[in-house]
């Protein structure tokens, strides 16, 4: 976890100093209940060994961010059991 927006912009430029230039990168544009306009950033790095990183600079919280790093293989294990979930889940 990071701590969100007011530390999103230094927690991306320590990632592509570590990381290099991401492979892509989005910015969505959020808005509170209050009006307050915020945008949060995403990042995708693939790297070398078939590991992913990607930085959410918002997750669900304007004070809450996250940094995922992953191999492929374990990524696909993850979403396996996400769909095994949603197919058990009755509606």
């Amino acid at each position: 976890m990071t701590r969100g927006q007011p530390q999103q912009a230094a927690m991306f430029a320590q990632l592509r100093g570590k990381l290099g230039e991401p492979t892509s990168t989005t910015a969505d544009a959020l808005q509170n209940g209050f009006g307050a306009k915020y945008e949060s950033l995403r990042a995708t790095w693939s790297l070398p060994q078939t590991v992913t990183a990607v930085f959410q600079g918002i997750d669900g919280r304007i004070d809450q961010g996250k940094v995922e790093i992953m191999s492929e293989a374990a990524r696909a294990r993850v979403m396996e059991e996400l769909s095994k979930a949603n197919k058990s889940t009755p509606l």
